[in-house]
């Protein structure tokens, strides 16, 4: 009995971990098109797409999970943004990559944003689709950025030409501040601050 408690055990982990890759890689796919389907990619379509062997997907193992662009070559997760370029093609120190590798998952940003429709309601406006605006979250390295890959500004014009940009801006600033209470003006519920706390604190200590 014991021996079968460890062996579920075992798979249980094992399980969780291809999991882990599976949407990790499933994040590379949306940092190269901003037109995947984020809503397959969160299902078990990734599972299809990013399964191990057989050619299908990808080949690589668990122990070298990351498979480089342009090259048949495998390196292990720790290799990535690690300031030197364990890709022949350079993609593991990809600035984008490494700017996401520091953010929260690109899952737990989307499920974010769609459980509190009010941020790309009220802040954006309903100007940004809500793949876009998870995208944006994970491999933006600034507000301007962060403006510019969704179209709310143009190249030469500034955060205050868009009013849009210019809430986000205001959002994140009452966070670092303590007042994210005050967001309530932008129609956020009284049970979402902690999640609203977490979310915008951890892109605001990964540099946002």
């Amino acid at each position: 009995m014991f021996a079968d408690i460890g062996n579920n055990m075992k798979m249980f982990w094992k399980w969780n971990m291809l999991i882990g890759v599976g949407f990790f890689m499933a994040f590379l796919v949306s940092t190269e098109a901003m037109s995947v389907d984020l809503r397959a990619l969160l299902t078990e379509e990734y599972e299809r797409l990013y399964k191990r062997g057989g050619g299908n997907g990808n080949p690589c193992t668990e122990e070298e999970p990351f498979e480089c662009k342009s090259v048949d070559k495998c390196i292990s997760l720790a290799s990535v943004c690690n300031k030197h370029d364990d890709c022949p093609d350079g993609f593991d120190e990809k600035p984008e990559l490494c700017t996401a590798k520091a953010r929260p998952p690109l899952q737990k940003v989307y499920f974010f944003l769609k459980k509190n429709p009010w941020i790309r309601d009220n802040i954006f406006l309903g100007k940004v689709r809500l793949h876009d605006l998870a995208h944006a979250f994970i491999v933006s390295t600034d507000l301007k950025d962060f403006s510019q890959r969704l179209h709310l500004i143009d190249n030469d014009e500034d955060i205050r030409d868009s009013k849009a940009a210019s809430n986000f801006k205001r959002v994140l600033k009452l966070v670092a501040r303590g007042e994210t209470p005050l967001l309530r003006k932008y129609g956020m519920p009284k049970g979402a601050q902690f999640d609203v706390d977490t979310t915008i604190n951890s892109l605001l200590d990964s540099g946002f």
